[in-house]
């Protein structure tokens, strides 16, 4: 894959099935997010097949596959409960100031989490298929890869 997303999540029978697109942001929003996603289509084209997940502290945007760079997340839910436990072990207080490296790592954690069926989710993300998806796959830090 040359283009890239923070993160590239692959099934268990090594398919593309989710990118990931991390921003250490607070105070998102829906529109927001929205324009975000579009933006970052038009520069990297060609992941309608995947989900998309935008993370940011304090909130997760998704977007069904095959969603147009227009529409509005398909799911959103605030991040809290999810990377509570990650802010944690980093030893970071997720209202003050988080860096990207910092987010960047607590997303891979709770990405790495899923892939064994471990870890905080949320009844959004079952309902979107994400965590069939990465159970048994690989998720892959593209700027390590």
């Amino acid at each position: 894959m040359a283009a890239t997303f923070d993160f590239a999540g692959y099934s268990s029978d090594g398919r593309l099935g989710l990118v990931v697109e991390t921003k250490a942001r607070r105070g998102t929003n829906t529109e927001w997010a929205r324009l975000f996603r579009k933006n970052l289509l038009e520069e990297l084209p060609g992941f309608a097949d995947a989900l998309f997940l935008l993370a940011t502290p304090d909130a997760l945007y998704l977007w069904k596959r095959g969603a147009d760079a227009r529409e509005l997340a398909t799911y959103e839910m605030t991040a809290v409960d999810i990377f509570g436990p990650y802010f944690r072990r980093a030893g970071v207080d997720p209202a003050k100031y988080v860096s990207p490296p910092v987010f960047d790592l607590v997303v891979d954690w709770w990405l790495q989490d899923r892939t064994r069926g471990a870890g905080p989710t949320h009844d959004l993300l079952e309902q979107a298929g994400l965590s069939e998806l990465l159970r048994g796959g690989r998720v892959v830090h593209q700027a390590a890869a």
